[in-house]
């Protein structure tokens, strides 16, 4: 009777567990120990899975935009607030003006993704601030020109706050001499640092500074 309240797997297992055969038994110890290191391998690779997704929220989604509205005849600051109003999915927006160009520095240049962002909103949407491994996020001011970049750009431009970069962008003005892309001169006021691909493609301005650069309202 007690048999029938222990499953049948159970007392196959154990039966060949204690066997007195000693090869049957080398095979089941073995058999044993090997699913005991194959769960163990399986719950260390859940657990490092799980560590990465959490890295990714923090790092990566919880400041980039996860759905992105495009206007080629200016900004319209108003949609953002339409959108979040008739949509309860929607939690934040921000006007970014997002246009790709050069850094150079001396004899070293790095292609890169220029985002002119309002600093105050922008970090209440993205959480930015937190990132800033060199520098103070709201010393980013429009008028002064200044400019974060990624931590990868900055180190392979070998640049720290206080120095100058110039910004080459894709725009350019027609001259008596030929097109010349828009460019102007930036102080550099820190770094960027998320840990992610980021670091090596992005670089912060004030919008209004990019939108004097650009030449657009």
């Amino acid at each position: 009777m007690r048999a029938l309240f222990k499953p049948l797997p159970v007392l196959l297992g154990w039966r060949y567990l204690v066997t007195r055969d000693v090869g049957l038994s080398f095979v089941t110890h073995v058999a044993t120990i090997g699913l005991a290191i194959s769960v163990a391998v399986l719950l260390l690779v859940l657990a490092i899975m799980s560590g990465f997704q959490r890295h990714l929220m923090d790092s990566l989604l919880s400041h980039v935009p996860h759905v992105h509205f495009q206007s080629e005849s200016g900004i319209d600051a108003e949609v953002g607030g339409r959108i979040e109003g008739s949509l309860d999915s929607v939690i934040a927006s921000e006007a970014v003006i997002q246009t790709s160009g050069m850094v150079v520095r001396e004899d070293r240049l790095k292609s890169a993704q220029f985002l002119g962002i309002e600093t105050e909103s922008f970090d209440q949407f993205a959480g930015i601030e937190r990132f800033a491994s060199e520098g103070k996020w709201n010393d980013l001011k429009a008028g002064e020109f200044g400019v974060f970049l990624g931590s990868m750009i900055a180190k392979e431009l070998g640049v720290t706050a206080g120095d100058s970069v110039l910004l080459v962008t894709s725009h350019s003005d027609i001259t008596p001499i030929g097109f010349f892309p828009r460019q102007k001169r930036f102080r550099v006021l820190g770094a960027i640092q998320t840990d992610s691909l980021l670091d090596s493609l992005s670089i912060y301005v004030h919008r209004e500074d990019l939108q004097r650069v650009l030449k657009v309202d």
